[in-house]
């Protein structure tokens, strides 16, 4: 089976049955969910390949809302992070720009969902890097998780005019 999404119906007192839907899955879960009696159970399946997922109907709505929210959340960020960075590629230069966006990939950042910042101190410890345009950029970061191996922090790029740019980073 590839390919499959379907919903069961289990109403009160009755044999469960299954719906298919059409193009629009999302306006259909919410269709199944208003038309059928408390008491219903909807489950939505989909069957790709080797995998399968089950969810309750409401749930999995829940989830897609969920996830357009992250996802308008990144690009909202992404679209901030981006004009925060042409205002310092218009006001320090493109070669500079260049540099900070090097050392952004590098570490990597920003992290998913955060903005970058222009601050006037960073916290951290200075740490020697070579980026052409600067020599030295400010840590501060701690380990996350169990394992000990993953780390978040900020960084912190110095800019011409003596502020730093702030950036958040997991790894």
């Amino acid at each position: 089976m590839t390919g499959n999404i379907y919903f069961i119906i289990k109403e009160p007192d009755m044999s469960p049955y299954i719906k298919r839907p059409g193009d629009d899955e999302e306006a259909f879960a919410r269709e199944l969910i208003a038309h059928y009696p408390a008491g219903t159970s909807i489950i939505h399946v989909n069957v790709r390949e080797n995998d399968l997922w089950v969810d309750d109907a409401s749930t999995w709505l829940a989830m897609q809302e969920g996830f357009k929210a992250m996802a308008d959340a990144q690009s909202e960020a992404d679209a901030e992070n981006n004009a925060l960075l042409e205002k310092i590629k218009t006001d320090f230069g493109t070669i500079y720009a260049d540099h900070i966006l090097e050392c952004l990939a590098d570490v990597p950042a920003p992290a998913d969902f955060s903005r970058l910042q222009i601050v006037d101190k960073p916290t951290g410890r200075p740490q020697a890097e070579d980026w052409g345009s600067f020599k030295q950029v400010y840590v501060e970061q701690w380990s996350v998780g169990m394992e000990g191996d993953s780390f978040e922090g900020y960084i912190y790029i110095p800019l011409p005019d003596g502020k730093f740019l702030k950036a958040n980073f997991s790894i």
